[in-house]
């Protein structure tokens, strides 16, 4: 009966004379034509009880993930906070102690990619030195929060070593 309402409506052009919303909420009935293939069919009943069946265990399993990375978020930021920090001038040695106060000034790189393969050019570009911090960090919950969901898709690596190179606060990062 529905089938033959919408095409009866298709056919006289009815939308214009109930409106648009009309014609959504015939589209809608359309859409929802293969709900009564369920009905019919007793393994997509199995199928979608199932999936009904899973969707607590699911919602449980979500919420213990949150609750670990709400701890260790909180973990990450009393041990990491204002640590992972860099200057964009890497000759900076944190190993020495250089960090926030000799971030200053402008630096010069060692080549630009047009000069880095002409003989006898000097080559460079004068850059202001900048204390920067990472995109993945633990200075506040979001940003730890981020990072750790960086490293549950398995993309850690990055987050490990600003973790792994951490000199301290203030202090430009050892790498190795």
């Amino acid at each position: 009966s529905l089938v033959v309402f919408v095409s009866v409506a298709d056919v006289f052009d009815l939308s214009q004379l109930f409106g648009n919303n009309a014609a959504r909420i015939i589209l809608l009935g359309k859409m929802l034509r293969p709900l009564r293939l369920m009905g019919r069919n007793a393994g997509m009943r199995s199928i979608v009880g199932a999936l009904v069946w899973s969707a607590k265990p699911i919602v449980f399993a979500l919420g213990f993930l949150l609750l670990i990375v709400m701890i260790f978020s909180v973990l990450g930021m009393a041990i990491f906070k204002d640590m992972l920090h860099a200057c964009t001038d890497g000759s900076l040695r944190g190993d020495l102690g250089e960090g926030v106060f000799e971030c200053v000034n402008i630096f010069v790189t060692s080549s630009t990619p047009a000069t880095q393969f002409a003989p006898g050019t000097p080559g460079g570009v004068l850059l202001p030195r900048v204390w920067k911090r990472p995109l993945y960090n633990f200075d506040n919950f979001p940003f730890a929060a981020l990072s750790l969901c960086r490293v549950l898709t398995l993309k850690w690596v990055s987050v490990w070593q600003g973790c792994i190179d951490a000199a301290g606060e203030g202090i430009q990062p050892v790498p190795g």
